[in-house]
């Protein structure tokens, strides 16, 4: 079977150590730019033969390589995070010390790596003292995300002292169940010495309020992070208070995530006072179990008064606070706030975790979403609807953010001809196109990799599903540019009477739609009259849509 390789971008999951020999062999050929290996049973021969293939190539800027085994939601936030790394195939020896050292030795050689992300749990500190060496020598890297189960402080104290000579890393992630406060102590050391440093993430299963009180001291007069992420099992109140201090007194960070399980409502009032005052934070992220019904409500109260804010994301364990009280406390807080552009509410708290971690693209390859997840009862709450439509019109009618807009695409693309929904669906996201913004790029011709839709979904076999998700796309832009942010309530209501596609209003506007004779029939009533008005004027302007017997098959074909 061929390696799925779309444009020059190769991302597989469950991966064993024979193809990673095959992949090793198409790195050489000089033609990939990022490769993204996530979960299965890689080991040490597997993460050799890739390292060997890097050393040789050219063209590879970002490179990631998990040997992880699938999730486990069960097990708890943190245990179920730091768990993630050391479960792997009895047949596997993990990357390990040997897969270190043999990307250390590649990094001597490469000059074309931007990005890698490591995980595995048998990196260990011996795995991280041999990368210390690398990433002090290195010139060319600027992202560096390291996790693993077994790391602890020795490794992390080893990373944050390459860190020190490091002058080109950007962006530097680490976690180990093994970090604790003197790990903190030494991230501190490296920040007080590193300029080029703009992004850090810690995580950490030992660190207390003690470390987070050092971090803090540091981020006060901290002038060149921009984002800040700390994570904890045993962070407590104390430690979020002081980082809270220094995010007053901060004058760089744009963007600040923390997580724990003894967060609490007190933890939630400090971040309040916080949010309240801050003048440069952006993006806001809360995760935990214990937060509670009084600590949603301080946060939503801070929302409210926040004028900086325009990414706001929150996911809490359902047993601290109901579904009904969460959603309509946020509803409250969106509806004050101006500035929110983005507002991420989930049940979901270790696919949260990770989303931080590694970002949505790489969970959405190791962790696709199912049918029903840990946030599917959230999304049919009224209140939560309620955010996403406002949402949606203060983005131009687009989904605000990746789990909704892979849910618009889902509706986007239902009920086409020939039962090819699913085949549809499952074929545009093979091809990376996860939102109805994308599809909607490649017909514009603006998409960066792909020029027409045949190139996505080619064949016969897809021949009716591409003109009529033309169709659909012809319906999309042509509402934002009547309607603008309203443009999402008239879709609505025109899906209301499955009208689709714009071929559908052309067909009812000179009466040859099977079923509805007039506009008045798809938007009734006085309250609608504007809309109707709009419609028909913008119609007669402009000369829109298809030819008008394909709109009249089409149209014939979809109400059938």
């Amino acid at each position: 079977m061929a390696l799925p390789v779309k444009g020059t971008k190769l991302s597989m999951a469950s991966v064993t150590d024979d193809q990673c020999h095959r992949v090793a062999q198409e790195m050489r050929l000089n033609t990939l730019t990022e490769v993204c290996l996530m979960g299965g049973s890689v080991g040490a021969r597997g993460c050799e033969a890739l390292c060997t293939a890097l050393q040789e190539n050219k063209t590879v800027t970002s490179f990631t390589m998990a040997g992880l085994e699938d999730a486990d939601a069960e097990r708890g936030w943190f245990s179920g995070i730091q768990g993630m790394f050391g479960r792997r195939s009895s047949a596997a020896d993990g990357i390990g010390v040997r897969g270190c050292q043999a990307l250390c030795t590649a990094l001597q050689f490469n000059k074309t790596l931007r990005n890698i992300t490591l995980i595995g749990d048998g990196i260990r500190d011996q795995g991280c003292e041999a990368l210390c060496k690398a990433l002090q020598a290195n010139e060319t890297l600027s992202s560096f995300t390291i996790l693993g189960g077994g790391i602890s402080d020795q490794g992390c104290e080893a990373l944050c002292a390459a860190l020190q000579d490091n002058k080109t890393l950007s962006s530097f992630t680490i976690s180990g169940d093994g970090i604790g406060d003197d790990g903190c102590f030494a991230l501190c050391k490296a920040l007080q010495a590193n300029t080029a440093l703009s992004s850090v993430t810690i995580l950490g299963g030992k660190i207390s309020d003690q470390g987070c009180e050092a971090l803090s001291q540091v981020l006060e007069s901290n002038k060149t992070l921009t984002s800040f992420t700390i994570i904890g099992d045993v962070i407590g109140v104390q430690g979020c208070e002081a980082l809270c201090s220094a995010l007053q007194a901060n004058k760089t960070l744009t963007s600040f995530t923390i997580a724990g399980s003894g967060l609490g409502a007190q933890g939630c009032e400090a971040l309040c006072n916080a949010l309240s005052s801050s003048r440069t934070l952006r993006n806001f992220t809360i995760v935990g179990e214990g937060l509670g019904a009084q600590g949603c409500e301080a946060l939503c109260k801070a929302l409210q008064v926040n004028k900086t804010l325009t990414s706001f994301s929150i996911a809490v364990d359902p047993r601290s606070i109901s579904n009904d009280a969460l959603c309509e406390a946020m509803n409250e807080a969106f509806s004050a706030n101006t500035t929110l552009r983005n507002l991420v509410i989930s049940r979901d708290v270790t696919r949260m975790l990770f989303t931080v971690l590694l970002g949505e693209y790489l969970v959405s390859v190791w962790m696709p979403r199912g049918r029903r997840d840990a946030d599917s009862e959230l999304q049919s709450n009224r209140c939560f609807k309620a955010i996403q439509d406002k949402l949606r019109r203060r983005n131009g009618g687009f989904a605000p953010n990746a789990a909704a807009a892979a849910a618009d695409l889902d509706d986007f693309c239902a009920g086409l001809s020939d039962s090819a929904s699913v085949d549809v669906i499952s074929t545009l996201k093979s091809n990376d196109i996860r939102t109805v913004k994308a599809l909607v790029s490649i017909l514009q011709k603006r998409h960066d990799d792909f020029e027409d839709l045949r190139e996505v979904l080619p064949g016969n076999k897809f021949s009716t599903a591409r003109q009529e998700l033309e169709d659909r796309v012809n319906l999309e832009v042509h509402l934002m540019k009547w309607f603008g942010e309203e443009s999402h309530l008239v879709k609505s209501k025109l899906q209301e009477k499955r009208i689709v596609g714009l071929s559908d209003l052309r067909c009812i506007l000179d009466g040859s739609h099977p079923e509805f004779g007039s506009m008045f029939e798809i938007l009734p009533g006085k309250q609608n009259l504007k809309y109707r008005n709009l419609l028909e004027q913008s119609f007669k302007d402009e000369e829109v849509g298809l030819p008008r017997e394909l709109s009249r098959k089409i149209s014939r074909g979809i109400s059938s």
